[in-house]
């Protein structure tokens, strides 16, 4: 059995029909196209909400969510071992 491109898929006019791709602005990353969820519930739809999040975006809140304290996270930035959002 062959195995399709991205974009032959992309192009298949059922996958088209039945919304499988969307596409998408990411901040640092531009125009992109992102795979629906496949499967979909009347009850809990899944949806693509957000872009994947940018390199350090949400490590000082994980920091905090962890117990660190201002002042410790800003050592940690100081030091490298936390990257700042880009």
């Amino acid at each position: 059995m062959p195995v399709a491109d991205i974009q032959t898929l992309m192009d298949d006019e059922h996958l088209k029909a039945v919304g499988m791709f969307e596409r998408h602005h990411h901040p640092s990353e531009g125009a992109t196209v992102l795979v629906r969820p496949p499967v979909t519930f009347s009850e809990s739809p899944a949806d693509i909400r957000r872009h994947a999040p940018l390199f350090g975006e949400h490590s000082q809140a994980v920091a905090r969510e962890l117990g660190y304290d201002e002042a410790s996270i800003a050592d940690l930035l100081a030091s490298g071992a936390l990257i700042p959002p880009a």
